[in-house]
Formats: C-alpha cells, structure tokens, sequence
C-alpha cells in the first residue's frame, strides 16, 4: 500500500478543495437574478439619452445583475448590444441635428459624444451609407437601423411586437 506524506499529500488537498469552491460558486451563479423588461426598458431610455458613451457597468447597475448578463440579457431585449444601440442612438440623433442648416458637421458630431470629427465621419458613414455632408445634401435620406433591425428582431410574439412598438415610438420619435 502507498502512503503519501504531507509533503506529498498537500498539493492534492489545495487543489480538492479550490474544486470546492468552485463547484459551489459555479452553484451559486446559475440561480441569477433575471432583470424585468421594466428594467431594461430603463436601460434603453437611459441609454437613448446619454449622448456619450456608456459603460457596460452602468447599464447592469440600472438591471442589478452582473455585466455579462446585463450584456446577454439587453441583447435578447433589444436584439443588439448596449453599445451597438447607443450607435445607432447617436448617429440618429446626429442626422437630426444635421438637417438644422445652421449646425457644422464637427459640432453635430461633438453634440452626439463625437469630439473627433473624422472619426464621426467615418463611424457616419459605417453606419448610415452615407456621409455626413451627403446627409446634409440630402436631409430626406433614409436613417437606417433601428426601425429596419427590429423588425429583424422581431420573432412574431405579441410581447415581442409591443416590445418592438414602444421602443420605436420612445426612442426615435
């Protein structure tokens, strides 16, 4: 019969019980608190207000969990991350500005959390097609994402089809 010695038997005695204690917090993790849509309607309006950007801490303080499941959570909400939403909530809001002739490309983009205005330009024209002095050539141009997205996202479901309405009347109106 072998016979461990101290030396020999306290590696295996640390690593039984970090096993322990993970299987019990690996135990505890899965019984996670589910945020409310209420919640993360509150995190879309907050979201939908800031003008600079947010980080994704901020958003799972607003739903009380932890980041990533604030992040997974949003997304099957919304159907994109907090910051693909607050995008496109940006570049919205900058084509709306945009349309005010007397309003400079550099300053919509610093009024949409944009300080650079060659990376608002760039980040412009990924998203919309179009680029911003386009845009102000042409203020009847079609504004992309959000209406076209959730209809994408929309998989049929009544909840998911008021879901889908009231977030189009509160945050594009």
């Amino acid at each position: 019969i072998y016979t461990l010695s101290l030396h020999d038997a306290l590696p295996i005695l640390v690593f039984a019980v970090c096993l322990i204690r993970r299987l019990r917090f690996t135990a505890a993790a899965t019984e996670q608190r589910v945020p409310s849509d209420a919640e993360l309607d509150r995190a879309v309006e907050h979201l939908s207000e800031r003008s600079a950007p947010c980080p994704l801490s901020e958003v799972s303080q607003i739903v009380h969990v932890n980041k990533f499941t604030a992040l997974r959570k949003f997304r099957a909400h919304t159907g994109m991350t907090p910051r693909q939403f607050q995008m496109l909530i940006r570049i919205h809001r900058a084509m709306d500005i945009l349309k005010d002739p007397q309003c400079t490309i550099a300053e919509a983009g610093k009024l949409c959390g944009f300080p650079n205005p060659s990376h608002f330009a760039r980040v412009f024209r990924r998203k919309t097609g179009l680029s911003p002095t386009e845009t102000v050539e042409n203020p009847s141009a079609k504004r992309p994402g959000i209406q076209d997205h959730l209809l994408k996202v929309n998989n049929g479901t009544e909840k998911g089809q008021e879901r889908n309405i009231l977030f189009q009347n509160n945050v594009i109106s």
